[in-house]
C-alpha cells in the first residue's frame, strides 16, 4: 500500500522506483544487510499494476481480458503424479479442477522431469485468477496417470 501511494502522490512515477525507496527506507542497515522490501512477486506485481491503471489508462480499469488455459508445465517435478491436482478458482469459488473433470489431460516426462497437464475444457478466465496444484504422494507409487521419455505428444491443444 505504501508503494502505491507513492505512486499516486507522484512521489515516483514507476513501480521500480517506489519499490526500490520503500526497501531502502524499510531496510535497518545498523542491524542487518538483508533487504526488508516488498519481497512477494504477486505484491510487486500488483504495484507494477497499479503504475499502468495510473499512467496508462488515466485511473481507469483497463478493458476485461478473458483467457482460457490450454497447458500448464512444471519444471522440474519431483515425486509422483499419480495424484497430482489442479484447481482454478476466480472470486475464490473453484471452476475447474482436474478430479471433476474429463477433458484434463496429465503427462509426465520422466527424462526431464517435466509434467504437462493439457486442459481441454478450460472455463473463461478473468480478473483474479488462483492456481493451485495439489500432491501428496512420493516417489515410487506404481500407478502413473502418464509416462514417456521424449517430446510430448502432438495431441490437439483447444483455444
Amino acid at each position: 500500500m505504501v508503494c502505491a501511494f507513492l505512486i499516486a502522490s507522484e512521489i515516483f512515477l514507476t513501480a521500480e522506483e517506489s519499490l526500490y525507496y520503500f526497501g531502502e527506507r524499510r531496510t535497518d542497515k545498523t542491524h542487518s544487510s538483508k533487504f526488508q522490501g516488498v519481497e512477494t512477486p504477486s505484491q510487486n506485481r500488483y504495484v507494477g499494476y497499479f503504475a499502468q491503471v495510473k499512467h496508462l489508462y488515466n485511473w481507469n480499469l483497463p478493458p476485461r481480458r478473458i483467457l482460457f488455459v490450454k497447458r500448464f508445465i512444471i519444471y522440474s517435478f519431483c515425486g509422483d503424479i499419480c495424484d497430482l491436482k489442479v484447481q482454478i478458482a476466480m472470486e475464490k469459488k473453484v471452476v475447474f479442477s482436474s478430479t471433476s473433470s474429463r477433458y484434463c489431460w496429465i503427462m509426465r516426462n520422466i527424462e526431464t522431469d517435466e509434467v504437462f497437464i493439457d486442459v481441454f475444457d478450460s472455463p473463461p478466465l478473468y480478473d483474479d485468477v488462483k492456481v493451485q496444484f495439489f500432491s501428496s504422494r512420493e516417489e515410487g507409487s506404481t500407478l502413473h496417470r502418464a509416462n514417456w521419455k521424449g517430446e510430448p505428444s502432438r495431441r490437439p491443444v483447444l483455444d
